[in-house]
């Protein structure tokens, strides 16, 4: 395998880097699956990618695991938050089978794991330093991730680098930017439901993607906002790429603070321990609201998020 990082004094490698290795090569990038914030990755890479002449299709974890890419193909499977036993291990799972059966290059993208649980670390990145491929390299989103990364693969298989979410731009959305000359008057709090939330938040709030009808729908909620308070991670980065005032706090594992830590907090991103109040959100509550969000108009007050529907945005 190339050998691309030789010594622990030098400066980890980053995505770019790993882009202009390979410029040449043709690149498929794998979609692991997700939700809207993973689309933010998905086109964050995507962006990175044509900047520097790639030339890459994409395709499904699920067609990943069911088939044989080309010697010449550079393999890059979209990082996340996916390193984790509480979610499908989509990623995972293409990775591995990659290791053992893609002869190319095989590049996972920024991504956060669980230091505190390194027995599945290690189960999980087994097939890596046996690997038959050109080169494994994994990247990780922050420090804490990327220190585990390297005591299990050592220092050449490791890269660090941002959020690839954090390459866009509002101007790489210039329709959702349109509207931000008539921001609403709600100041959106976001708090998540699912195996990443925690018991406590500020006021009646609501996971944004349990109720967005789209992509588009779920950026103008957030960039339309007067101001962002959140537990997820990638409405804090949506946030600061549109310039909405915003302030992140802890989801159930270190994923938001580090990331908060090495990338959004020169990007005036605010942090907070916890999101505190009397009233917790639910999933029924999200569920109930999805449900008849379409219906509500005048009865509910603007403050709250989930009477802005994508035809009051312009959106369809």
């Amino acid at each position: 395998m190339t050998e691309v990082y030789e010594a622990s004094t030098m400066k980890p490698f980053r995505l770019r880097d790993v882009f202009d290795r390979y410029q040449g090569r043709p690149f498929v990038f794998v979609v692991p699956g997700g939700n809207y914030g993973d689309h933010l990755i998905w086109h964050g890479a995507e962006k990175l990618a044509r900047s520097h002449g790639l030339v890459f299709r994409s395709c499904s974890s699920d067609e990943a695991l069911h088939s044989r890419f080309d010697p010449e193909e550079a393999v890059y499977i979209h990082g996340g938050g996916g390193f984790v036993p509480w979610w499908s291990g989509d990623g995972i799972k293409v990775l591995q089978h990659l290791c053992e059966s893609h002869p190319g290059p095989v590049i996972y993208g920024p991504c956060t794991v669980d230091p505190t649980d390194m027995k599945f670390l290690r189960q999980c990145l087994a097939p890596v330093p046996k690997s038959p491929a050109e080169e494994v390299v994994i990247l990780a989103r922050e420090r804490p991730s990327f220190e585990a990364l390297q005591e299990v693969l050592g220092t050449k298989h490791v890269g660090l680098d941002h959020d690839t979410a954090l390459y866009l731009e509002a101007s790489d959305f210039p329709h959702i930017a349109q509207l931000m000359k008539s921001r609403g008057d709600y100041d959106f709090i976001a708090a998540r439901v699912d195996a990443e939330g925690v018991g406590d938040c500020l006021l009646i709030s609501l996971d944004p993607v349990k109720i967005a009808r789209s992509f588009d729908h779920w950026l103008a909620m957030h960039a339309c906002a007067r101001s962002i308070v959140t537990n997820r991670l990638h409405s804090s980065i949506v946030g600061s790429i549109f310039g909405v005032p915003t302030t992140l706090s802890s989801n159930s594992y270190h994923k938001a603070r580090s990331v908060w830590e090495y990338s959004l907090q020169e990007r005036d991103v605010l942090w907070a321990d916890s999101i505190r109040s009397s009233t917790t959100p639910s999933s029924l509550l999200t569920g109930l609201v999805g449900l008849v969000a379409p219906k509500l108009k005048d009865s509910i007050t603007r403050r709250h998020i989930w009477q802005i529907q994508p035809e009051q945005l312009g959106l369809n």
